[in-house]
């Protein structure tokens, strides 16, 4: 995640996911990459905003890679 994505304030009365998706793709890159923000608008189509960031971590909390997204959901 780059600096200028960890410097931005997420709302109390909204989610991560929420938040992520009313920004523009500047954001959304610096946040998720820019090959991951496919699978971004692939899940959030499917899960909706606030689960489909859920699906970006793996069960021990780490970032899934690109690689594991595509195992998991296919190609975006």
């Amino acid at each position: 995640m780059s600096k200028a994505a960890k410097t931005r304030t997420v709302p109390a009365n909204q989610s991560y996911g929420e938040w992520l998706q009313e920004q523009g793709d500047n954001v959304k890159r610096d946040v998720l990459g820019p090959s991951r923000i496919p699978y971004w608008n692939k899940l959030v189509k499917k899960y909706g905003p606030e689960d489909a960031i859920r699906k970006f971590v793996a069960n021990d909390g780490s970032e899934l890679t690109l690689k594991q997204l595509k195992a998991r959901y296919g190609q975006p």
